[in-house]
């Protein structure tokens, strides 16, 4: 660690030996010493590795994981986001950076620290987690579909967790500089247009960025097969690894069937990166939808050039329509075997939710 600072000197230390003894406890669940579960094991490993990464920009730290088999990182990466999924960061930051709240300068900028460092702890872990299945994950989706819906799953929390901070920056600002060391730290070369919209809170830059887990994933993929990138979307320009990722996406998580829509009225719930509820009402010869988030109004996820489609079981889209549009009954029911409906936005193919189709 020749040239490093005393202070990142440490800091690598301290994460490697932490990497260390986390992938040992996630491997060793059943020892007398080893108090920790293997979701919380494997999250906290996949935390201290792409720190590791992110303060060295070592590809040989990621090169000596990814000697694990197959089947125990995907196990790795599946636990890992099981952890994610019962995070209720959402919910923390919405009570924190509630404006309504009785607010102290120092219990509060305290807290407020604390979900600027969980949001850069989480982005962190779901980067190694992704590094660490990107050969095989990409290259099957079908065959991992478990998978990939595991990391989806984590990215919807991820993005939940995102979307309550990025619409209180003026609240987290104050609190900006504790993020500062991390930022120094950064080994991956990167521009300041390109940190983390956590990383530019106290400049205007950035806080313009979107936040898409699911182009945050297609260019990993991209990068991975040695495809130069910018850091916007690229989606006009790789179709055929899209596809592959599209395809991802469509295997998520369909958990609910929907009752055959000759009812009057059918809801049920929509599940995958977003959760909502679709509702399916009869008007006279033809349906018409509508998503509703929890207050029952549209949610905010949604943008007016969103589509409804039906897509097959391997991942084909069969159909699309817009969400205004009304369908002939024939459309849902006149399917052969099973269909996946769902929510997509065509600016990047990125599909948004989905319910599952059977013929009744």
């Amino acid at each position: 660690m020749s040239g490093l600072t005393p202070d990142k000197a440490s800091l690598l230390r301290f994460q490697a030996t932490s990497l260390e003894e986390f992938l040992a406890a996630w491997q060793n669940p059943s020892t007398e010493t080893n108090s920790i579960s293997p979701p919380s094991a494997a999250y906290h490993a996949a935390e201290h590795l792409g720190m590791l990464y992110r303060c060295t920009n070592d590809a040989k730290i990621l090169a000596n994981i990814r000697k694990l088999p197959i089947d125990e990182r995907r196990k790795l990466v599946m636990d890992a986001c099981a952890y994610v999924a019962e995070m209720t960061l959402e919910d923390q930051a919405r009570r924190v950076l509630d404006v309504g709240r009785a607010f102290d300068i120092d219990d509060g900028l305290e807290e407020l620290e604390d979900l600027l460092l969980h949001r850069d702890e989480l982005s962190t872990a779901l980067w190694a987690a992704r590094l660490l299945v990107l050969d095989f994950a990409l290259s099957d989706p079908l065959r991992e579909a478990e998978l990939n819906r595991a990391l989806a799953g984590a990215f919807g929390v991820e993005e939940r967790f995102d979307r309550v901070l990025r619409d209180h920056v003026e609240q987290l600002a104050p609190a900006a500089a504790v993020l500062e060391p991390l930022r120094q730290m950064i080994a991956i070369p990167m521009s300041s247009a390109e940190l983390p919209w956590w990383f530019q809170l106290e400049s205007e830059s950035g806080l313009e960025q979107t936040y898409d887990p699911i182009v945050d994933w297609l260019e990993a993929g991209v990068r991975a097969e040695g495809v130069k990138v910018s850091p916007q979307p690229v989606h006009d320009t790789v179709s055929a690894l899209l596809e592959r990722v599209r395809k991802i996406f469509f295997a998520a998580r369909p958990a609910y069937q929907l009752a055959t829509a000759s009812d009057e009225l059918v809801e049920c719930e929509i599940s995958g990166i977003h959760q909502g509820v679709l509702r399916i009402r009869r008007a006279g010869d033809a349906l018409e939808f509508a998503i509703l988030g929890d207050t029952g109004d549209s949610p905010d996820w949604l943008r007016a050039s969103d589509r409804l489609g039906i897509v097959d079981a391997k991942g084909n889209l069969l159909e699309s329509w817009s969400l205004d549009e009304k369908i002939s009954h024939e459309k849902l029911t006149d399917r052969p075997g099973q269909a996946r409906l769902v929510v997509w936005r065509p600016d990047g193919h990125t599909v948004l939710a989905e319910a599952v189709l059977r013929r009744s």
